[in-house]
């Protein structure tokens, strides 16, 4: 079983880089760096949308517990 502990949204394969408070957040997948405020921006507007097109506004608390393969196939859509 994989440690999530240091994935970004539990996604395997996946490394979160934290630099400090100071420099953008980093996920490494497959030897490839990629900003992780960029992809969090994405994630997000990607959730937005669909809860638009629910006809229901996004919540912080909801996006935070949406199961990890709803973050996979998002995260593998945005970086291939």
């Amino acid at each position: 079983m994989e440690n999530n502990e240091n994935t970004y949204h539990g996604i395997p394969g996946t490394r979160f880089i934290w630099h400090g408070e100071w420099s953008d957040p980093e996920v490494e997948y497959q030897g490839k760096l990629y900003n992780g405020n960029s992809l969090e921006d994405t994630l997000w507007s990607i959730y937005r949308t669909e809860c638009e097109a629910d006809g229901k506004g996004p919540s912080e608390e909801e996006y935070d517990n949406l199961p990890t393969d709803w973050f996979t196939d998002n995260f593998l859509d945005i970086i291939m």
